[in-house]
């Protein structure tokens, strides 16, 4: 089995010796290291390549000419890379010594697992740790965590994402079969969604990564105390209507990639006795993704209801499990509204 790293990078000369030190001391050492650059005006591709031109292993590294955002460039590295396994990671983060050792055991002890993914300690810059545990701090507690030992993976990823793409392993003919993802939604929460049509999913209990918060980073850890709370609850009422779009356009594509499966062979096998089930439920997720899209074209009280209708069906424990939600889809009516309310 060959372990290939893809590391996307963009301005990030601050953390990248770091990062990439840590994957060069691997206790199983990697087989190839990619490194594809979206942009950088610093000197990011510059100490990087003289890290790896001593480590004697394969590597590569790519300089978009136009910034092409993170998924995409992920997308593109891992079509690229040689690998079997392909480790997705950040720049700014730091590996423990024994990361790709865990994943290739997991992989090989487990031939239908097509994606895996560990805990973390969450940092500050100077990687003094502020959380023992990223599942802790971003909601996949042991109840999500018994969800997926059961194999119920949508009840847990239809209302959020918890595979951190810093921290994920992937079967690299599974990845290029999803290749390429909706706009809007990162690789990772792809990846995670069509996993279950493929295989099983595996989380690692081992923390893998010190996951470093520096304020700049395109997926973070909400901060602590009410002022962060408060500045995070308001800003989840200002971006919803957003929000609400790209989940229907998530949950749509999702459906329509799944009845793609069902009658197309491709090169990947695929979980057929599952996949009946799995098309249903992605079904019920688009309804109630585009309910929830049209809502800011309701009249206040019409939306309301139809908030308080959909609570009582327990429809947002189901898709958008999030503390505080329903109260900030009621604020959004009177505060962000598309269209005025009908007299």
């Amino acid at each position: 089995m060959k372990i290939s790293v893809v590391i996307c990078t963009f301005q990030g000369a601050l953390y990248i010796e770091e990062q990439l030190e840590s994957i060069l001391c691997q206790s199983r050492p990697v087989d190839e290291i990619l490194l594809l650059d979206d942009g950088s005006k610093d000197e990011t591709v510059e100490l990087a390549t003289r890290l790896l031109e001593k480590s004697g292993i394969r590597w590569q590294i790519v300089r978009n000419q136009e910034n092409v955002g993170v998924a995409r460039n992920f997308e593109h590295g891992i079509h690229m890379a040689q690998g079997d396994i392909v480790l997705t990671s950040d720049q700014d983060d730091v590996w423990t010594a024994d990361k790709a050792e865990h994943f290739e055991r997991v992989f090989l002890e487990n031939p239908n697992c097509v994606l895996a993914f560990s805990d973390a300690k969450v940092t500050d810059v100077n990687l003094q740790v502020l959380r023992e545990s990223l599942w802790e701090a971003s909601g996949f507690g042991e109840k999500q965590q018994q969800l997926f030992q059961e194999q119920r993976y949508y009840s847990v990823l239809f209302s959020d994402n918890v595979v951190t793409g810093a921290a994920m392993g992937i079967r690299k003919r599974f990845a290029e079969a999803c290749i390429p993802g909706p706009e809007g939604t990162l690789h990772d929460y792809w990846y995670a969604l069509c996993a279950p049509a493929y295989g099983t999913i595996l989380p690692i209990a081992e923390k893998d990564l010190m996951y470093r918060q520096h304020g700049k980073n395109v997926v973070g850890i909400p901060g602590k105390g009410w002022a962060g709370k408060l500045k995070r609850w308001m800003h989840t009422v200002k971006i919803m209507q957003t929000d609400r779009t790209k989940r229907r356009i998530r949950a749509q594509r999702l459906y329509d990639y799944l009845n793609i499966l069902r009658t197309e062979k491709g090169p990947v096998e695929i979980n057929r006795a599952q996949l009946p089930e799995l098309i249903e439920e992605a079904k019920k997720w688009v309804d109630f993704s585009g309910w929830r899209d049209s809502l800011n074209e309701k009249s206040r009280i019409n939306g309301i209801g139809q908030i308080l209708f959909h609570v009582l069906q327990g429809d947002y424990r189901k898709y958008v499990n999030k503390s505080g939600i329903v109260m900030q889809e009621i604020a959004g009516c009177f505060l962000y509204r598309n269209k005025g309310e009908a007299q």
